[in-house]
């Protein structure tokens, strides 16, 4: 794979339909459209679109990269089905094999959760951090609490205890402390680059909230062949590097349902957003996640770039504020794909049409735009795509049919600018950086997930079919 951010020699991009129109050529230099010219110069490179449609290439608005990265040296759990503890017990003893154990995905009903004493029943010879599917909690056994407190004098709050003042095991969004105190690999973000580029997507946002400025110096360390462009989120004030691949993204604000905090502290974190120039970003899965934040958005204002991450869960009565404040609901429609099944076992039955909303929200004049979420949900675009235009589960079931998507609408999740990824889309136009998608001639939005023949970032060719 070449290097986006290498110096781009000028190109022609030849026999694409931009928009509905005829074919056309496209003239690429210094990393932007320069024009779309009858004719083609000689002595430049050309490439040949074969009659693909041109589009702007794809974002993904909501992605966790280094979490994506680690999730090839994980265990992944999300086939074992709760409360199988005989099956999990198997699967992590296999893994234990060769050490440490980082797992992943797993879930399980009702307030069942495990704790370090279960964990030590079912794996005690090897540390093992287990991630529940959400992404919330993390479960240690003792010999992991061992490995990441050592000689800790204080422990952070993230620690679970118990009525006795025992640790529990149960760490809740301690992936900032737990980051630094985990045997971990090197991440391969080539890898996860090289596919993002396959599904013609051009840039990223880093939503998470535990970025500092030395995680943004292990981003431009990782980066160094990830051809897309990334934009930080952070809970904090940062400083990216002054470079056209990175950007600095909106303070997230996490809510957790179980820990809510008052409306004052929220309020707080939305000033010192706006004194940092910066807009916001709230992970609102719950409705009660979502009310709080309607309400300090209410209070405090809302401005172009203000997010909803996620919006799983959300009331017809909700609607009309997130359309009146202006807000973006960032959404993974691939969750429907990938847990349908599950939601349809486990939510109930007059609140799964509350899941992920889109097309009643499209209606209302709620802006919306796409991500994956990864590595909680799939990683690929066309996979959400199409589960925004099906509205089908794994198994085949359809689950709030009335929010499909048309698929140019699905399209458009994707398409929207990085700093205000609700805004509508525009056919590539002169001036515009040269980040670009081309889709097969014969592609069929929302049936496939391989429609992608070529894709540019800056100009640079990263991906050819």
């Amino acid at each position: 794979m070449m290097q986006a951010w290498e110096p781009a020699p000028p190109l022609f991009l030849t026999n694409v339909q931009v928009e509905s129109g005829p074919l056309r050529n496209v003239l690429i230099a210094a990393g932007r459209i320069e024009g779309f010219p009858d004719r083609v110069y000689g002595g430049i490179r050309t490439l040949d679109g074969k009659g693909g449609r041109l589009i702007r290439g794809l974002i993904d608005h909501h992605v966790h990269l280094f979490a994506t990265a680690a999730y090839d040296s994980s265990v992944d759990l999300s086939s074992i089905t709760a409360p199988d503890r005989h099956g999990l017990a198997a699967r992590l003893q296999a893994a234990a094999a060769c050490g440490a154990v980082r797992a992943i995905g797993y879930s399980e009903p009702g307030e069942s959760l495990l704790d370090r004493w279960s964990m030590d029943s079912l794996c005690s010879n090897v540390p093992i951090k287990l991630q529940y599917r959400t992404g919330s909690l993390w479960v240690l056994n003792s010999r992991a609490l061992d490995l990441v407190l050592g000689s800790q004098a204080e422990i952070p709050k993230a620690f679970e205890r118990d009525v006795r003042g025992q640790l529990t095991g149960r760490v809740w969004r301690g992936d900032e402390f737990l980051r630094g105190h985990w045997l971990t690999a090197e991440p391969d973000f080539a890898k996860i680059g090289t596919a993002l580029a396959s599904w013609g997507v051009t840039g990223v946002t880093d939503a998470s909230a535990t970025t500092d400025q030395a995680q943004v110096a292990a981003f431009v360390k990782a980066v160094r062949y990830f051809p897309q462009r990334i934009k930080l989120m952070s809970g904090g004030d940062i400083t990216v590097p002054d470079h056209a691949q990175f950007s600095l993204g909106p303070v997230k604000i996490m809510l957790d349902e179980h820990d809510l905090p008052d409306l004052d502290v929220v309020l707080s974190k939305i000033e010192l957003a706006r004194n940092a120039g910066r807009s916001v970003a709230a992970h609102c899965v719950t409705q009660a996640e979502l009310a709080l934040m309607l309400g300090a958005f209410e209070s405090a204002g809302a401005l172009p770039g203000d997010r909803i991450e996620h919006g799983a869960s959300i009331t017809l009565e909700s609607i009309a504020s997130l359309a009146a404040l202006g807000l973006t609901v960032v959404s993974q429609p691939a969750f429907i794909q990938s847990r349908g099944d599950r939601y349809l076992r486990e939510v109930a039955a007059d609140d799964l049409s509350n899941l992920y909303r889109l097309e009643s929200l499209r209606v209302a004049g709620v802006k919306l735009a796409g991500s994956s979420d990864a590595p909680y949900g799939p990683l690929n675009p066309w996979i959400a795509i199409r589960a925004a235009c099906n509205r089908r589960s794994v198994g085949g079931l359809e689950i709030g049919i009335q929010e499909k998507l048309s698929p140019r609408d699905a399209l458009n999740l994707y398409l929207g600018s990085s700093d205000d990824p609700g805004e509508l889309p525009k056919a590539p136009q002169v001036g515009d950086d040269a980040d670009l998608c081309v889709l097969n001639a014969e592609a069929m939005l929302g049936a496939g997930v391989d429609p992608v023949s070529m894709t540019l970032i800056a100009g640079q060719l990263v991906h050819a079919a």
